[in-house]
């Protein structure tokens, strides 16, 4: 193969530390709303099945911490070179994932009421305000700026899926008064945008050229928004409804519509960022499963709740070996425009 027709070379790929800090993508937040996401479904384990509480203390400790190392990262990004924050904030499809780290500060409360429920509250108050924020600057871009369907992509998700997650840590956080309002007004607006969003990714995927197989497992975002709205949905309706039972299904419709994409992680491409992209579907579907479960009470989907946490859980782990691995050799690649 020619050497301008070579899709990988070990020259080109390996980006040096130092310039790492300076070129930190945003993507990078996705790892975190994984972890962050895993520690949450064991942390519903705990409750339901009785599993260990360590594991959630030492998932969510991880998580914080990398959060905090991977903040000051892209915050000296943002001081030493802010036009390179620019360009990723212009980017259609980068754009959206500046909602990475506002949702991993939505997770947080959930981990952290159980340490200090004031630094909790502090958490969930500024990463509700800076993600409603947020996402009426997304759609007013969406609105303003022509779009092409092709440049339609699956981080485009991640606005909405900021939205509806936001009542989900409300009930720990122990408020003297009610924030229903908030929580209702995030799920409803979330779920409203869900609808157009979700159309125009699904219109991009039938209508224009077969995405990369590299951009594949980041279609796993699609499962996101319905098993996250179930979730957030019965922290606001305390009861498991019909409208309930039907994010259920549909949640498991796609994901299994979706889960043969998994397949080209091994095979589309030397490892990079952009395989953590599965880690929050699959988090978020096994919190789905195991509080459905704890609806139902029957041995199916018991046995399916333990399997979804299972196969995250495995899936994770072996995503944070493999970075921290490619970290230590120095052969991690980043990729700003193609990580989601």
């Amino acid at each position: 193969m020619a050497t301008d027709e070579k899709k990988f070379d070990a020259e080109d790929l390996y980006v040096d530390p130092s310039v790492v800090l300076t070129n930190f993508p945003i993507a990078s937040f996705g790892s975190l709303m994984g972890l962050m996401g895993l520690s949450l479904a064991w942390q519903q384990a705990h409750s339901v099945f009785g599993s260990p509480i360590w594991v959630v203390y030492i998932i969510g400790a991880i998580a914080t911490l990398a959060f905090g190392v991977q903040s000051a990262s892209y915050l000296n990004k943002v001081i030493r070179t802010p036009s390179n924050v620019v360009s990723e904030f212009a980017n259609s499809s980068s754009a959206s994932l500046f909602g990475a780290p506002l949702i991993v500060m939505l997770q947080l409360p959930l981990f952290v009421s159980q340490i200090n429920i004031l630094a909790a509250r502090i958490i969930w108050v500024i990463g509700t305000a800076c993600m409603i924020g947020f996402t009426f600057l997304m759609v007013l871009r969406w609105i303003d700026v022509k779009q092409l369907r092709i440049h339609a992509s699956p981080s485009w998700i991640v606005p909405v899926v900021g939205l509806i997650i936001v009542p989900l840590a409300v009930p720990s956080l122990g408020w003297s008064f009610s924030a229903r309002r908030v929580m209702v007004f995030c799920w409803a607006v979330g779920f409203f945008l869900l609808v157009p969003v979700f159309t125009l990714v699904l219109s991009r995927l039938m209508f224009e050229d077969r995405i990369p197989d590299s951009v594949q497992p980041s279609l796993l975002i699609l499962v996101a928004p319905f098993a996250v709205g179930f979730t957030s949905y019965t922290e606001i309706v305390p009861k498991f409804d019909l409208f309930a039972e039907g994010l259920v299904m549909i949640s498991a419709f796609v994901l299994l519509a979706l889960a043969g994409r998994l397949r080209h992680l091994m095979n589309c491409c030397p490892f990079r960022l952009a395989w953590w992209a599965v880690a929050f579907p699959l988090a978020s579907s096994a919190s789905m499963a195991i509080k459905y479960a704890k609806y139902e009470g029957d041995n199916i989907s018991m046995f399916i709740a333990e399997t979804m946490l299972a196969i995250a859980t495995i899936v994770i782990i072996a995503l944070f070996v493999r970075t921290i691995m490619g970290m230590v050799r120095g052969d991690i690649k980043i990729f700003v425009s193609q990580s989601l």
